[in-house]
């Protein structure tokens, strides 16, 4: 079972950002909602392409742990209904410096209402200093601060909420 080591980044909305990764990289479509327990169901459209995804996350004393596994666009669909907490993102996906970098665009990419960037790190590794492609834009280092799971960002009051209580820091 993989040990997460995440970190995350909200960062300052912007067109600059946007178009600075437009021109980079690839882009995916995510549709999710969150199961009753502590699963979730993902679609994720890229290319063209759909898939289909069940995550299951739980803290353990030693870090959090992630399962996930395709399933089928049947299952994903009886399961839809079930969910709460839905959101739609954009993320593009990159690496630099051996650094495995997401950025999530909340909503739609033409109008989001949150961005963030989530770092993922081997076990035991600190947390990295934003990479140079977002650093001009990130508004705090808020590490594994719960009140910014995607869970809780899809609630776009939260969302703009957090931000407020960072631009107060």
């Amino acid at each position: 079972m993989p040990i997460e080591n995440e970190f995350k980044y909200p960062l300052r909305l912007s067109r600059e950002i946007i178009g600075r990764l437009e021109a980079k990289f690839s882009q995916k479509s995510l549709e999710q909602g969150y199961l009753p327990g502590d699963g979730r169901v993902r679609r994720v459209i890229e290319d063209g392409a759909a898939s289909c995804w069940f995550t299951y996350k739980q803290d353990t004393e030693d870090g959090p742990v992630e399962i996930e596994a395709q399933i089928s666009k049947v299952d994903f669909n009886r399961l839809w209904p079930t969910t709460s907490n839905r959101l739609s993102k954009t993320r593009f996906s990159f690496k630099e410096a051996g650094v495995r970098w997401d950025v999530d665009f909340f909503g739609t990419l033409s109008e989001p209402y949150f961005a963030m960037a989530e770092a993922e790190v081997p076990k035991g590794a600190s947390e990295p200093a934003p990479c140079a492609l977002i650093a001009d834009h990130v508004v705090a280092c808020v590490g594994r601060d719960k009140r910014f799971t995607s869970k809780k960002l899809a609630n776009r009051e939260h969302a703009q909420a957090m931000l407020a209580v960072l631009h107060g820091r």
